[in-house]
Parts: structure tokens; sequence; C-alpha cells
């Protein structure tokens, strides 16, 4: 039973008797790619965040086919050109989300 412990300020590495090696904290001689920061925010991103993202494609003039609209009144989308640009995001954020849980549980439930 052998193997050495290397403590330092960095981390730790634990030399397995085998071969083996566990580093814990700085990962030694890893090459894997950094993260790369994100770019900067947009005017836009400044006022809503950057999950921007997660609205659904069509969301601001209902254009499209996604199956978040389906969930959507006649008189909601005869009112559509009249709410606000926030409320439109809203309205679509939540109504998608809905749609996708509503989705999922007829999914868990076919199983």
């Amino acid at each position: 039973m052998g193997g050495t412990i290397d403590i330092s300020e960095v981390g730790m590495t634990v030399n397995m008797a085998g071969g083996g090696k566990i580093v814990i904290g700085d990962w030694g001689d890893n090459i894997a790619p950094k993260a790369e920061p994100l770019p900067p925010l947009t005017p836009e991103e400044e006022l809503y965040g950057r999950d921007l993202c997660l609205l659904p494609v069509g969301w601001e003039d209902l254009s499209g086919d996604g199956h978040w609209q389906y969930h959507l009144s006649k008189s909601l989308r005869h009112l559509w050109p009249s709410f606000s640009r926030e409320q439109k995001m809203a309205i679509a954020y939540s109504i998608s989300e809905l749609s996708d849980e509503l989705t999922n549980i007829a999914y868990d439930g076919s199983w």
C-alpha cells in the first residue's frame, strides 16, 4: 500500500500506488478549455435580462405555429396588437410554460 499525498495552497493530489490520481482543487495538468465570458448585454437585455431566449417563437406578433398559441382565445388574439411589449412577453412566457407543463403531464399520464 503505497502512494503519496501532496497538499499545497491550491489543492490536494493523491497519487495512488496503482497509478491513479485524485486531484482536489487545482486541476493540475488539465488542458480543458476555459469558459468564455458572456458577451455584453444588449439594451433590451439590460431591461429584461438574458432569458429573452426563453420566450416562444412568434411571441411578438403571433407569427409561427407554436403549440403555446393554441391556448390563446380568439378575443386574446384579437387584442394582442393593443398590448404593450411587456404584457405580450408576460403572456407569451406564461402560456408557453403552462403549455409545456400540460404536455409533460399528458406524457407522464400515458405511461
